[in-house]
């Protein structure tokens, strides 16, 4: 419908530690959590013009580390956003790209009671790129 929101969430809800308040008349502390979206998520949101379609998008790319600097050993959000607004007659494509992540993970494998030069290590790299294509189509009103 013109003009209204749609949120596609491919990813999950990851727990981060919020504030803390204290109850009761001995003031104990208690810390909530909430929940923060990461993956891909795109929000689109289009408008039926005279001519064109308006389309306004948000796509973004998330992820969660863990950190050892933050407050109370809390994640850090890694994200990589993009926004932009578009005009497109009936039936028009469009592709957007530029949303990348490169990954490097290297682990070392050892029972503990073997000699350094005898551990077992691995490496991998990887690269996700994301491209959106959208088609915009008029549809009647129901």
């Amino acid at each position: 419908m013109s003009g209204q929101s749609v949120r596609l969430n491919v990813g999950s809800q990851v727990p981060t530690l919020g504030s803390i308040s204290y109850q009761g008349p001995s003031g104990t502390p208690v810390q909530s959590v909430q929940y923060q979206d990461a993956g891909l998520i795109f929000d689109v949101q289009p408008t039926v013009m005279a001519d064109s379609i308006q389309v306004k998008l948000n796509e973004e790319m998330s992820s969660f580390v863990a950190t050892s600097t933050g407050v109370n050993n809390s994640p850090t959000k890694n994200t990589r956003q993009m926004a932009t607004t578009v005009n497109l007659k009936d039936g028009e494509v469009v592709v957007l790209g530029g949303l990348v992540q490169d990954t490097d993970t290297r682990s070392t494998n050892s029972p503990g009671w073997l000699p350094k030069f005898l551990d077992g290590h691995s490496a991998s790299k990887g690269r996700t790129e994301v491209l959106l294509v959208l088609q915009v189509s008029k549809v009647a009103d129901l």
